[in-house]
């Protein structure tokens, strides 16, 4: 499913594949929770109580915003799918990969990566594409694959140079090679990923040779990056480097069809939409009105009337409209839980494991700024977020490896 994730769209846009394979995985995570709900203590068991708990939860508050709206069960099963497929994903992942499948599957990450840099350069050298159209092996404006890649490459690369399980190449070509591609696909928020990922690991991270290596490196690949980015795109280096711009853009900007900004879009929703009615305020208008889809019968009635407001191009303001304050807040906490988990881990594992986990820690951070920075986590390329956040929890199952039978 992971890799299949990451090829499909290049499929579909470069070899004329039919839209439908992205179905396929709809099938792949329907055989996963059939295995894993033939073992739900081991579920619980594997993920841990906090998190099954805060996934419940979700999914109880999420149910109660259908049924009190009345939201139609096709509409309430689409919305379930949408949104969920990646939760399922991210107890799969942990439930049936170990530590040692991480390294095969990064190295073949770095072998993609290094795909993908040729597909970017020949889709703007050789093809004229500039901005979104030069998503490399991620096909065409498909930023909500190219960002979490470039995030996972660098931040398993920078940790596993840091604990010495990995060599100054590997992870200075997953730096170099996701920051010319953010570079050329003008995709911003890579670096902001790139940073936060940095300032944690070397955080949580002791003083050595190897950290001083890495942060040269470091800074030497964003300088490359930010070169890049600036001769091809000036307007958009202006927005990252002054604060002044980058509020506009966050909180008022609404070129290229932002028509709610990412910032402060919740009064205005609540407005238009909630009319600040109590209900509607706790629970939003229903649990999969804001649905939408090709199948004319998975089209909510609230996407019908504004889906021109593009709501659904940013995860929160879509959840915050189906779901309002309750079902938001229900929502970031499944986040949080997962990460307070994976610090709480931190304290308990042998050093070994810590890489991994500080790993995993970084991503849940750039999940969460995911959630107001566009909608990666209700779209097909859900997946990418699930399994980083899983990292941490898949090395720590090693250790529970290997019981007699």
């Amino acid at each position: 499913m992971l890799f299949f994730t990451i090829v499909m769209e290049c499929l579909i846009a470069e070899l004329g594949f039919p839209a439908t394979i992205r179905y396929f995985n709809d099938v792949l995570i329907l055989i996963l929770m059939l295995g894993m709900l033939l073992r739900p203590g081991h579920v619980v068991k594997s993920v841990g109580i906090p998190i099954a708990l805060s996934t419940a939860v979700l999914f109880l508050i999420f149910t109660l915003s259908a049924v009190v709206n009345d939201v139609r069960m096709p509409l309430y099963l689409w919305a379930v799918r949408n949104t969920f497929r990646g939760i399922a994903f991210f107890y799969a992942c942990v439930i049936y990969l170990r530590k040692e499948d991480l390294t095969g599957i990064f190295d073949a990450f770095l072998l993609l990566q290094g795909i993908s840099v040729v597909l970017v350069l020949y889709q703007h050298f050789m093809l004229g594409l500039n901005m979104d159209e030069t998503g490399g092996i991620f096909g065409h404006g498909n930023g909500a694959g190219v960002n979490p890649f470039n995030a996972l490459l660098f931040s398993f690369f920078f940790n596993q140079y840091l604990a010495g399980k990995t060599s100054l190449g590997k992870l200075g070509f997953a730096l170099i090679s996701s920051l010319v591609i953010a570079a050329i696909a003008e995709e911003k928020i890579t670096f902001v990923y790139f940073i936060i990922i940095a300032c944690v690991s070397i955080l949580l991270s002791k003083t050595s040779f190897r950290l001083t290596v890495a942060v040269f490196v470091v800074v030497a690949a964003g300088w490359i990056g930010l070169t890049i980015l600036k001769s091809m795109y000036p307007a958009m280096f202006d927005v990252m480097s002054s604060i002044d711009k980058m509020e506009d853009y966050l909180m008022t900007s609404y070129e290229s069809g932002y028509m709610l900004p990412r910032i402060g879009s919740f009064p205005i929703i609540q407005s238009l939409f909630f009319k600040h009615d109590a209900i509607h305020n706790l629970l939003g208008v229903g649990f999969g009105n804001g649905e939408t889809s090709t199948f004319s019968f998975l089209v909510g009635p609230y996407y019908a009337l504004y889906g021109y407001l593009n709501y659904r191009w940013f995860t929160h303001q879509w959840v915050f409209l189906e779901c309002g304050y309750l079902g938001f807040a229900c929502y970031l906490g499944f986040f949080l839980v997962i990460g307070l988990c994976l610090l709480n881990l931190r304290r308990k594992v042998n050093r070994d494991l810590l890489p991994y986990l500080t790993c995993g820690f970084a991503l849940v951070i750039c999940t969460v700024i995911s959630i107001w920075y566009n909608a990666t986590l209700k779209v097909d390329m859900c997946y990418l977020l699930f399994f980083s956040l899983a990292i941490g929890f898949i090395a720590s199952s090693a250790r529970e490896e290997k019981v007699p039978r």
